[in-house]
């Protein structure tokens, strides 16, 4: 009889195979308990003794390491995947016997040929689109340049053809590579996904996750009887994309909302719960009508009002409360097309915040409102009798203002940086022909 303690906790899956095999070698008298206690054991066993890989090796060695493990034996089929974590060691091994005669001549027999015999798959780098190859659309390459800075949500608005898919993609040639911590939390998310079958390696490529408008709730967030993580976690540290946004779901938009306002998601289920992070940027992209043409000034609308409306209310308010920047487009004139194609604009990387700008943009809130001068407290509280902004609207819009005070290099919030955030608050005053012509030329931080 085999007990698995503590008895509250669900227990499931082969991974237990090699632990059950060697507990009960080492009750009789095959092995050393005591010496087996010291490490951490995994790995799941066929009936020819071979030891099969598991998902989930790099948060199992982060276990280890909690509770100070001399190291972790485990399938050979994750050692490369084991070596992203460094800091313990990893002792692969192929069958059964082998792992016997570690514990009788403490030699590792498969370790040394590990990460020969089971190289990881390389990431495939993907094509990026670069903002200057968007031609026109200078309002727009404005909200993308603060987006990238401050990693603030952007709401695309126009007719098809007019560049929101394109403008959309270029984010993340914006963006700068991709953390070392948050590359360690994306290789834990695959492995806890894919295994060491699917394994691929490391790198500081920004995630661009582009899920299709008919996924589930499940798909989006994560979840399933023992909670795997979901899109807005495998968008950690990136760039999340809907594109057709009123054709998502009404609950996966709705579950978008806590991941946004917290950082992570948080799946509790029956059998067990997980908290996986949830940290990306959100750009959407969306007609303003079924027929895709309402306000334009190329093509008629056919739609009428009722339909219009109850179009855009697919998309909830507190939803749309939690968009940083909305912009409204319309198609490249020709004349812009024509002067646009001889000369590409250059645009490189933005510069990421640093540590200390990314703790003033997401620090507490009243103590950023506290920051203000006399004159930014008198023009943001016009904006909250005149516009009708709720509470999270107006720190959500001084956190915009201090991405773009930190980009022209001011020593703190200006008034017109409010200005500047509240019109991309408020798509209507977005198409005024001096505010586009204000941006032909952005500044460059």
């Amino acid at each position: 009889m085999i007990n698995l303690a503590p008895a509250d906790l669900r227990k499931e899956g082969a991974a237990y195979d090699l632990t059950i095999a060697l507990g009960m070698l080492a009750e009789a008298g095959y092995l050393n308990g005591t010496t087996l206690s010291d490490y951490l054991v995994v790995g799941e066993l066929s009936l020819d003794g071979r030891i099969k890989g598991v998902r989930g090796i790099l948060p199992m060695m982060e276990l280890a390491a909690k509770n100070q493990y001399k190291g972790i034996i485990m399938p050979l089929e994750n050692a490369a995947e084991a070596a992203l974590h460094p800091e313990v060691m990893a002792l692969p091994f192929e069958r059964l016997h082998e792992v016997m005669a570690f514990f009788r001549d403490g030699q590792p027999a498969s370790a040394t040929r590990a990460l020969k015999t089971t190289p990881p798959i390389r990431v495939e780098q993907l094509p990026v689109v670069e903002l200057g190859q968007v031609k026109g659309q200078a309002l727009a390459k404005r909200a993308l340049r603060i987006a990238a800075v401050g990693r603030h949500n952007v709401l695309l608005i126009g007719p098809p053809g007019c560049g929101k898919t394109m403008l959309a993609h270029s984010l993340v040639s914006l963006m700068p590579p991709l953390a070392a911590v948050d590359q360690r939390i994306q290789a834990q998310l695959q492995s806890i996904l894919n295994g060491g079958l699917e394994f691929r390696n490391a790198t500081d490529q920004i995630p661009f996750r582009k899920p299709h408008h008919t996924i589930t709730v499940q798909a989006m967030v994560g979840g399933g009887q023992w909670p795997i993580p979901g899109e807005v976690s495998l968008a950690h540290g990136g760039v999340l994309f809907l594109d057709e946004l009123p054709e998502f779901r009404r609950e996966v938009l709705e579950a978008l909302r806590e991941p946004l306002e917290q950082g992570q998601v948080v799946l509790n289920r029956q059998r067990s719960s997980a908290v996986y992070p949830a940290k990306f940027v959100l750009i959407a992209a969306m007609n303003p009508c079924p027929c895709g043409y309402y306000g334009s000034n190329d093509e008629r609308c056919t739609c009428a009002e009722t339909t219009v409306t109850r179009y855009q209310r697919r998309i909830s308010g507190p939803l749309l409360d939690r968009m940083d920047l909305v912009v409204c487009m319309d198609r490249v004139k020709p004349s812009e097309w024509k002067s646009a194609s001889v000369q590409v604009e250059p645009y490189g990387v933005m510069p990421g915040p640093t540590e200390g700008d990314r703790a003033k943009i997401f620090s507490n809130d009243q103590t950023l409102e506290q920051s203000l001068d006399s004159a930014c407290r008198q023009v943001l509280d016009q904006m909250v009798e005149q516009g009708g902004l709720s509470m999270r609207a107006v720190y959500r819009l001084l956190r915009v203002a201090l991405t773009i005070s930190m980009m022209e290099q001011a020593q703190a919030i200006q008034p017109e940086h409010l200005m500047e955030a509240y019109y991309f608050r408020h798509p209507r005053m977005l198409t005024s022909p001096s505010r586009q012509a204000q941006f032909q030329s952005p500044p460059q931080p």
